[in-house]
């Protein structure tokens, strides 16, 4: 069975995976069973030995991509503005662009005879293109092929914003809490759509409110921005190139029992944001463009100034490639998290 999950809305992709594992069998067989590879790096012969495996003492096996079909879905080569300016780079990018097509051709022509007993599941960071050979694929085979796009909902649109508190209320119920409507819109002011940040701030309110129904005051005691604001003196130090602060705010976090994962989690989401804002700034977009684009507050752009003067994108760009490294490393047992953070943050203060 093959299974396409593409979009920005890496909670709920997580969410998909974990319920397909509960269908598969026991988790200790499952894990002796499951393969996980990054779509950037793994080759065709590689994948296709882990899907053609047979299950050991079980009866299936699970292997999953991250951001295969991004890579193959590739991006339109530019043209050169005069002949002189065609060379090895171009030479390099038609060169790049037959191998992943040669690539997507075999992975398209091997699918459809997937072994029965193995479940692909392909996640994408991105909403693929309509016309993506694989949409097609998907189409064409759909008693053996699922496709779910899962988007976050995008908050400068009302639907966008009514989904969330939609989403946000049926998941207070499910942790066996109701909250009312201002309450609600309190969560999306404090934190956005972070969804993981929400469904973590919910579980502790239906803790702290013992059955009463979760009221606008009771978000604005328990959810606090501290533990972002103690993150952010991290990657605050991260870009002040502080190895002595960064690393006594990373032990202080990691001493208050704040998950790994959780830490790494927001280290990356500190730093997309840094590269979005440096990136629009580079372009000479104006605050009130930055902020409806990103969806952030104005506070939050002047505490990010002193880090958007002191790097380049070239550098956030560098360092982004580095946590996505690290994630994979992380996800597929290569790295023990806390071990990797520690490597993570002496790493970042060198660059």
């Amino acid at each position: 069975m093959l299974y396409i999950f593409d979009g920005d809305n890496a909670f709920v992709q997580h969410e998909e995976v974990t319920a397909l594992k509960a269908t598969l069998g026991p988790a200790d067989m499952l894990s002796l069973n499951t393969s996980v590879f990054d779509g950037a790096r793994v080759g065709f012969d590689e994948l296709r030995h882990a899907c053609d495996s047979m299950p050991f003492l079980t009866e299936a096996r699970l292997v999953i991509v991250n951001g295969l079909l991004t890579r193959l879905q590739g991006s339109a080569r530019k043209r050169p503005e005069s002949p002189d300016d065609k060379g090895e780079d171009e030479g390099e990018d038609e060169s790049k662009n037959s191998s992943q097509k040669a690539y997507r051709n075999r992975l398209l022509d091997y699918l459809p005879a997937l072994p029965a007993t193995t479940h692909l599941v392909l996640l994408e960071p991105a909403m693929l293109t309509a016309g993506n050979p694989f949409l097609r694929l998907q189409a064409a085979h759909s008693a053996t092929t699922k496709r779910k796009a899962l988007m976050l909902p995008n908050l400068r649109r009302p639907e966008g914003r009514a989904d969330l508190e939609k989403w946000i209320t049926t998941r207070a119920k499910a942790k066996g809490a109701s909250i009312d409507r201002k309450a609600v819109a309190e969560l999306v002011a404090l934190i956005g759509n972070d969804l993981q940040q929400i469904d973590s701030e919910l579980e502790k309110l239906a803790v702290y409110c013992q059955g009463q129904p979760i009221s606008a005051g009771d978000v604005k005691e328990l959810v606090s921005l501290a533990r972002e604001a103690v993150i952010w003196d991290l990657v605050d130090s991260i870009a002040q190139r502080n190895l002595k602060g960064a690393m006594d705010t990373l032990r202080r976090l990691l001493n208050e029992g704040e998950p790994p994962l959780r830490i790494f989690g927001l280290i990356v989401r500190e730093y997309r944001i840094l590269l979005q804002i440096k990136d629009m700034d580079d372009r000479r977009s104006s605050e009130d463009l930055i902020l409806a684009r990103l969806g952030l507050q104005p506070w939050m752009l002047r505490q990010r100034a002193g880090a958007i003067a002191a790097t380049s994108v070239e550098r956030l760009k560098s360092i982004y490639r580095m946590l996505l490294d690290i994630d994979v490393e992380i996800k597929t047992g290569i790295q023990d998290p806390e071990a990797a953070l520690e490597f993570l943050v002496a790493k970042l203060c060198q660059l």
